[in-house]
């Protein structure tokens, strides 16, 4: 009663505004935080930074990967340079050793 009372004669509500405050408890009276757009970009900014920060760790591995594959691409060429001496110098010696039997 005596919060009805303290609402009715202190905040000046009238009864319908005091019977909708206790049937919610009070929660339909609370403040609503203001929007603060300062805040809004800030909160932004932040994220943005973050993702930039994600952006750059992943620029990270993949500047790591083409170095890999670049180094995995020299290697094969090697080998395949390798292989084609061998292959070129095998049929060199057969064809020597066609030619020596005529």
């Amino acid at each position: 009663m005596q919060l009805i009372k303290h609402l009715n004669r202190d905040q000046e509500y009238t009864l319908k505004v005091i019977a909708l405050y206790l049937d919610t408890e009070g929660e339909a009276f609370k403040l609503v935080p203001e929007i603060n757009a300062d805040s809004i970009v800030t909160d932004e900014m932040r994220r943005m930074r973050e993702r930039l920060k994600q952006l750059g760790e992943g620029d990270k591995v993949l500047m790591n990967l083409a170095e890999q594959l670049t180094k995995q691409n020299a290697y094969i060429e090697h080998t395949l340079q390798e292989i084609n001496e061998i292959f070129t110098a095998a049929m060199h010696e057969i064809l020597e050793g066609k030619n020596s039997i005529h």
